[in-house]
């Protein structure tokens, strides 16, 4: 499934209406962000059941503010509108793999 790219005016329908779906909150300056993406990608590409999602923070300000994102990248995972994973900081493909495994559930 194609990545998609989320704003503030898109957000909450896509989430709510997405039965999985994983986040990355991200920046083009941030070097562990650059350093995830093509974990990101690569996951994106093998769990096509899952939709992948990025939220540029220095696009989307204000919904990084609502949604409490002090630090880049954060991934946040929701299933059926509930969250079921949200922490920053870089994780391994294994981690990344457990929570698209937790999605799947």
């Amino acid at each position: 499934m194609e990545i998609i790219h989320l704003t503030e005016e898109n957000f909450a329908e896509i989430t709510e209406k997405s039965q999985s779906i994983i986040i990355d909150f991200w920046a083009s300056w941030c070097v562990p962000c650059q350093q995830f993406s093509p974990i990101f990608e690569k996951m994106a590409e093998q769990y096509p059941q899952i939709q992948f999602a990025k939220i540029d923070v220095d696009d989307n300000k204000d919904l990084s503010i609502k949604s409490n994102i002090s630090s880049i990248p954060t991934i946040w995972a929701f299933k059926n509108g509930e969250t079921i994973y949200k922490e920053p900081g870089a994780i391994t493909p294994e981690k990344f793999e457990k929570i698209i495994k937790k999605l799947q559930d």
